[in-house]
């Protein structure tokens, strides 16, 4: 019987989009307070990032998953390091 086969438990679904689901929170918790903070509207960080207003709020509200090149001009328009959107501060 091969070891290999016994190094990994299969994954839990479930488990996995509960856990993507809250990391979407906390990025996107990260970027409304940095947008607040720089006193834009959704519609102006929208039109700086190029994406609609709707899918900006849809953005904000977790019902959508950026793409990686969302995420990076959103941290460029935001002046912060890409980094600091995955740092869960509810700890």
């Amino acid at each position: 019987m091969s070891q290999t086969s016994n190094r990994f438990k299969p994954l839990d679904l479930r488990v996995v989009r509960e856990d993507v689901t809250r990391q979407l929170r906390v990025v996107m918790g990260h970027v409304r307070r940095l947008r607040l903070e720089r006193q834009l509207t959704q519609a102006e960080l929208a039109e700086h990032i190029n994406v609609s207003h709707s899918y900006m709020s849809k953005l904000e509200r977790s019902k959508v998953a950026p793409s990686f090149t969302v995420i990076c001009s959103l941290a460029r328009v935001l002046q912060t390091h890409l980094a600091s959107f995955f740092q869960d501060d509810s700890n």
